[in-house]
């Protein structure tokens, strides 16, 4: 069964630290755990292998080529034949890693039903019909990949070979996912032990391959972080709707006005599509009502659109975008009927609009929760940001150009997110979502990142659809429950529904979202 640190992220320092006090402290012997994570990816590896196939492990000098030498071990007495490729040489092995290669050093004196040769001096060949066993380096790396080892991985990549990376692609920065000068590409990544951040940020989504996670038994107690980094993805799916079930058994709604209420504040000409996406996606999770906010002059536009979402018309009585002569009656009609406030699909960036977003975020209810995207984003300026209520639930969801206007840099990992959240006075109350590969979403209480390829919504329309989404999810938590972790239970929700729309359409389609 798994153990809800499984799905944590670790730095590598954090997980060298894990896998040492595991040993020294808890008392059980490195090898052993070096034995239990070979024997995982050995028998997935196994059952890889076609008829015809060669596998050789190419090995650095650290316990990751401790790691490649035993799953050669391990294949090479299930009768496969075995090559063992070490482009730096013998010397200086780890202690784990010269004693598993002295255990191959046996077998091949001893026989094994499989062949056993090591290449030193010489070159193995490394062809399609080769397995690559990625041993090179593993968490350490903290500099770019020099000779000859850049040699080694440029040969694995230029190959069509099928490779198995131990733990983490040789050249992959464990702790940002960067490309230390080169990086192996694998098909497959075992994980050992911890899940660490660089497998999921920065461009590892492109080196790692499928990920397999290979849990060890590290004590729970080693394993506590003071501001835990969480990844989801579908495995999180059914505990989530779970949650979002709990939401509404607790509600018992005997009206529409108290299954949920979202109000959508945006549009101008030209962008009103923004606001039909976005008020489609609220009304599709099941919430009581959606109420859109447009000038007369912009009405017409939704005629065609909007049948079960109610229009609410504000001033000014001429001109087609929103001023801050609009916000008094948006501020009256949601206080009529309490829900959360999506502010920024369409909106368009007109100076009137961004001041009228200022203001409306000052004028509302200090517990009703508000999610800005899109243009409204231009409105949380430095000042803005600083004087935001400290007791207002907020959800913002910048993509990466947004982040820069906003602080001048964007978020590639868990720690960023936690740096931009400084820059707003409500942080304690703040759902910030890092829109990006990954898609990184961070509360004061930790971070979530996402396990799945984000790109497949690089499309116009997506921001609109999961705000939308978003928002009629967050409308269906009782407000004793509501809370930034519970918002980002929704907004994660809200992500993987449309992620596993997007995959049995064959194509990312946001408008259709449901």
């Amino acid at each position: 069964m798994a153990k809800p640190h499984h799905y944590q992220l670790y730095s590598a320092a954090e997980s060298r630290s894990i896998d040492s006090r595991t040993i020294s402290d808890f008392g059980l012997p490195g090898f052993t755990l070096m034995e239990l994570a070979a024997s995982q990816a050995a028998r997935h590896i196994s059952g890889e292998i076609r008829p015809g196939q060669s596998i050789t492990a190419c090995c650095g000098k650290g316990n990751n080529a401790g790691d490649a030498l035993a799953v050669a071990r391990l294949l090479a007495e299930e009768g496969f034949p075995v090559q063992v490729y070490f482009p730096g040489g013998t010397d200086g092995l780890s202690d784990d890693a010269a004693a598993n290669l002295n255990l191959l050093k046996i077998l091949r004196e001893k026989g094994t039903p499989g062949e056993i040769e090591i290449f030193i001096d010489t070159q193995p060949d490394i062809s399609g019909d080769t397995i690559v066993i990625d041993g090179l380096f593993g968490t350490g790396i903290s500099r770019d990949v020099a000779a000859p080892y850049d040699t080694a991985i440029k040969r694995i990549n230029a190959s069509d070979a099928v490779v198995f990376a131990m733990d983490i692609p040789s050249g992959l920065n464990a702790d940002t996912g960067e490309i230390m000068g080169c990086a192996v590409r694998a098909n497959t990544t075992f994980i050992f032990g911890t899940r660490k951040t660089g497998l999921y940020c920065g461009q590892a989504q492109d080196f790692c391959g499928v990920r397999i996670f290979c849990p060890l038994p590290f004590p729970s107690y080693l394993c506590k972080q003071e501001r835990p980094v969480r990844m989801f993805n579908q495995s999180s799916l059914e505990c989530l709707e779970a949650r979002l079930q709990e939401f509404r058994n607790t509600r018992r709604a005997s009206h529409k006005y108290e299954n949920g209420n979202v109000h959508i504040v945006g549009g101008s000409p030209g962008l009103t599509g923004a606001v039909v996406m976005a008020s489609r996606a609220a009304w599709n999770t099941g919430c009581g009502s959606v109420q859109v906010y447009c000038t007369k002059d912009l009405s017409s536009a939704y005629d065609a659109h909007l049948v079960e979402q109610t229009r609410t018309i504000i001033p000014p009585h001429k001109g087609k975008i929103i001023t801050p002569e609009s916000v008094e009656a948006i501020a009256v009609s949601i206080d009529k009927r309490p829900g959360p406030v999506v502010i920024g699909p369409g909106l368009g960036r007109s100076p009137e609009s961004l001041q009228a977003v200022k203001e409306l975020i000052l004028e509302l209810d200090h517990t009703t929760p508000v999610l800005i995207d899109a243009d409204a984003l231009l409105a949380l300026d430095k000042e803005t940001r600083e004087h935001l209520y400290p007791e207002l639930p907020m959800i913002v969801t910048p993509h990466p150009g947004e982040q820069n206007r906003m602080h001048g840099r964007n978020a590639h990992v868990p720690e960023d997110v936690a740096i931009q959240m400084n820059d707003f006075a409500n942080r304690q109350n703040l759902v910030y979502a890092a829109k990006g590969l990954p898609m990184i979403i961070g509360t004061a209480s930790g971070s979530w990142v996402s396990g799945y390829d984000t790109r497949i919504f690089s499309r116009t329309g997506f921001g609109d659809v999961l705000a939308g989404k978003t928002a009629g999810l967050v409308s269906q938590i009782p407000q004793h429950q509501l809370s930034p972790d519970t918002m980002a239970d929704m907004l994660r929700l809200a992500m993987l529904q449309m992620v596993v729309r997007a995959e049995k359409s064959g194509m990312p389609s946001p408008g259709g979202v449901i």
